[in-house]
């Protein structure tokens, strides 16, 4: 559960409510910024924060309490928690007036974000649900298919074909093998999202190292080129989770880098942490689907979502470590895919 609270909101707060809340915001989120933005329209019409947003409403805000906590972001999960200081019998968390110290505030915003979080997280998973049903069912009919075809065409060749079967049982293994890959990356996703894993150092030479070595076979025979730093940082992360990042946007590489592709691999150190990419010399990619490159796992059932698994489950697997990803057009003709981790 994330309580990563980037920046308190003020709307309607007096004089008084408007101390107690930065006092209780110092003591609980002391790395929070307090502001007071004015309005709910000034606060909806922010962009969206990388951590979360609290929102205060005062008494002389309270009849829009309902309409803030009714706000949802981009991913149409709930955009904030929503605390209202003065009486309100329904709706979103209440801070009575006998409460106005900044022990009990503190406790307040403490468990309204909590609870917000949870909501969060419920709707990250009921996305989940809603695109393993839709895209199991329609991503595993193709190969099924090619399957039950090859074998009902193996039945009615000739033993002394051999050529003819030979074909047949090779298109029964690459459907075998799409399969596997599909099913290894919904259960790494899964797995990951519902069990967690600590953080611990991790030396991203290693994890780079056995990567690529997942990836040789594949890399030799397109004839590809992948070149790297000579040295590599140690950061904190979960060593699988960053192999499988790793695997999938090398493989992405492979894939659409061009013909034999060049692939370079890279790192640099940013405030705050550390920003890794893969580039290659392929055609890059359109302008109108750039936007929907990272699409969250749990929004894949969309029927506008890309139909790829691999990126975004580099962005679940970036994400649940606190990293963001991204996408750049190279200056002369390729892509950069790039992902960070905080210190």
């Amino acid at each position: 559960m994330s309580l990563n609270v980037t920046s308190i909101l003020l709307v309607g707060l007096g004089p008084e409510p408007a101390a107690l809340a930065r006092e209780a915001s110092r003591q609980i989120f002391p790395d929070a910024v307090v502001i007071d933005v004015g309005s709910l329209a000034a606060a909806r019409g922010r962009p969206e924060a990388p951590g979360t947003e609290l929102l205060l409403l005062g008494e002389a805000a309270a009849a829009a309490a309902a309409e803030a906590a009714a706000v949802l972001d981009a991913r149409g999960w709930p955009r904030w928690p929503v605390i209202v200081f003065g009486p309100q019998p329904l709706g979103p968390m209440v801070l009575p007036p006998e409460d106005w110290n900044p022990r009990a505030a503190a406790r307040t915003f403490h468990a309204a974000v909590a609870a917000h979080s949870l909501s969060r997280e419920n709707a990250r998973l009921r996305g989940d649900l809603a695109t393993i049903s839709r895209r199991l069912s329609h991503d595993l009919r193709t190969p099924l298919m090619g399957i039950a075809t090859a074998c009902a065409a193996i039945g009615e060749t000739p033993p002394e074909d051999g050529a003819a079967r030979a074909t047949f049982t090779q298109s029964i293994a690459q459907s075998s093998g799409d399969i596997s890959r599909l099913v290894d990356r919904i259960g790494g996703v899964l797995k990951a999202t519902a069990e967690g894993r600590p953080k611990e150092r991790v030396p991203m030479a290693n994890v780079v190292w056995a990567a690529l070595q997942r990836l040789e076979v594949r890399a030799r025979n397109l004839g590809a080129v992948v070149t790297q730093p000579p040295a590599w940082p140690e950061v904190p992360g979960v060593p699988a989770w960053l192999e499988l990042v790793w695997v999938n946007l090398v493989g992405n590489a492979l894939d659409h880098g061009g013909k034999p592709p060049r692939i370079g691999l890279g790192w640099r150190e940013e405030p705050g942490g550390w920003r890794f990419w893969v580039e290659d010399s392929g055609p890059g990619v359109a302008s109108q689907v750039v936007g929907s490159l990272f699409q969250p796992f749990d929004l894949l059932h969309r029927p506008s979502a890309p139909r790829g698994w691999g990126l975004p489950l580099v962005h679940r697997l970036v994400e649940l470590q606190g990293g963001s990803c991204a996408y750049g057009a190279r200056t002369g003709g390729g892509s950069r895919f790039s992902f960070t981790l905080p210190a």
